[in-house]
C-alpha cells in the first residue's frame, strides 16, 4: 500500500477521533451516581434547624427526603414537607430516570399520582458525596436542596 492509499484509509479513524464538541462526550455510567442520598438541607439550613432561624425558609417546609439513584439509570425521589395549618406531612414522590455527564445528573421525573401525566425535568450536580438540586421555587427564586449520599 502506498502513503497516499495509507493516509486516505487513515482519514475516516482521524476526523471522527478529533469529534464534534460535547455531543461526543458519553454520558458516565449510572453505577458512578447509584445509591441513597438523604435531604440534608433546604435553601442553605439544615433540617433540623428551626423555621425562624432561616431567613430563606419558605413554604411548604420540608420534613425529610431521599433520592435513589439506581445502577440502571432509574430514580426515586421521595420528601415529605409541612404546609402551615396542616396538621400531619404530606409526601410528594416521583420515579423516573437520570443520566450524569461529568458531575451534571439530568432528571426526568413523574410524581406517583394518578393525574401526573407531566414530566419533570430538572438538574442537580454531583460532588463530594453530595447531590445538589435546584428548581424553580412556585411563588418566588428558587429551591435547592441538598442530599448527602448514605
Amino acid at each position: 500500500m502506498n502513503l497516499r492509499r495509507l493516509r486516505l484509509a487513515l482519514l475516516p479513524l482521524s476526523v471522527g477521533a478529533l469529534g464534534c464538541g460535547e455531543s461526543t462526550v458519553p454520558t458516565d455510567p449510572p453505577a458512578v451516581a447509584a445509591g441513597t442520598y438523604v435531604l440534608e438541607s433546604v435553601d442553605g439550613c439544615a433540617l433540623a434547624t428551626p423555621a425562624e432561624q432561616c431567613p430563606f425558609r419558605r413554604n411548604p417546609l420540608h420534613v425529610d427526603g431521599t433520592m435513589v439513584l439506581g445502577s440502571n439509570g432509574q430514580a426515586a425521589r421521595v420528601i415529605r414537607y409541612q404546609l402551615p395549618g396542616e396538621a400531619s406531612p404530606r409526601t410528594d414522590a416521583s420515579v423516573g430516570t437520570f443520566t450524569l455527564r461529568r458531575g451534571v445528573v439530568d432528571f426526568a421525573l413523574r410524581e406517583q399520582i394518578e393525574e401526573a401525566s407531566r414530566v419533570w425535568r430538572f438538574r442537580a450536580t454531583l460532588a463530594d458525596e453530595r447531590l445538589t438540586v435546584r428548581y424553580p421555587h412556585p411563588a418566588d427564586g428558587e429551591t435547592v436542596e441538598v442530599f448527602r449520599r448514605q
